[in-house]
Parts: structure tokens; C-alpha cells; sequence
């Protein structure tokens, strides 16, 4: 049983592909994450500025986001707001994850038709004149 044993320690057939069946994953996460950032930049973006006059101006409802299921009506014109006043701005958008299995497809949530809904919220001062 000894023999046996002592055979099987010095034996080095097959260390390559431990290694490469413990790293492959890890690597292949890592490259089709970064095809999953690029793709999601390269989406359509719902804007919303509320420009702000005092403190309970601020929108307290969900930020919307691009509704896919009606043709896209983008908005043209745009109010800044005046000069040193705080504009509210939220922004969202859905993409559907390339790889629903693995980096960004699978850490975020998704919505009812299988899209990752993004949204961020942020504040500026408008500079004054």
C-alpha cells in the first residue's frame, strides 16, 4: 500500500490541468464581464433634471426608466434651470445581459422581461452667472 502511495506523490501527470480547470473560470468571469461593461455602455439612457428651489423639492418617487415596449420619443429641449440653483438629475436604463450567467448578468437584479435595470441619482449647482 506504501509503494502505492509513494508512486502516486511522484506522478506529475495531469498538475497542468488542475490548474488551468481551477484559474479557466475565474479568467473566463473576468473577459466576458468586461464584454458585459462594454455592452451596457453602449445602450440607450433615460435623462430626468428637476431643477430645485428648496429642500423638499426633491423627487421622492422611483427613478423611471426606458419603457422597451413602445417605439423611443426623445426629448429636444432642455431647461437648465437658473443660474446657482440645485438641479436634481436621475438617470436609468435596461439592457439585457449578453451572459445572464456570469459577472454583471448575474449580480444584478433583473426586471419582468429579463433586463438589468441601471439607475443612478446625483445633484449640481448650476454656476452662477
Amino acid at each position: 500500500m506504501t509503494g502505492i502511495l509513494k508512486r502516486l506523490r511522484r506522478d506529475r501527470a495531469g498538475a497542468a490541468g488542475i490548474e488551468f480547470a481551477i484559474l479557466a473560470p475565474i479568467v473566463f468571469s473576468l473577459v466576458f464581464s468586461t464584454f458585459e461593461a462594454g455592452w451596457i455602455m453602449t445602450q440607450s439612457i433615460r435623462i430626468e433634471f428637476t431643477p430645485i428651489s428648496k429642500s423638499t423639492d426633491f423627487p421622492t418617487s422611483e427613478t423611471s426608466c426606458v419603457d422597451r415596449s413602445v417605439n423611443i420619443d426623445p426629448v429636444t429641449t432642455y431647461t437648465g434651470g437658473q443660474r446657482s440653483q440645485i438641479v436634481f438629475a436621475r438617470a436609468c436604463y435596461v439592457v439585457d445581459p449578453l451572459v445572464p450567467g456570469l459577472g454583471y448578468g448575474l449580480a444584478l437584479p433583473k426586471d419582468s422581461t429579463g433586463g438589468v435595470r441601471l439607475t443612478s441619482r446625483f445633484a449640481f449647482v448650476n454656476e452662477p452667472g
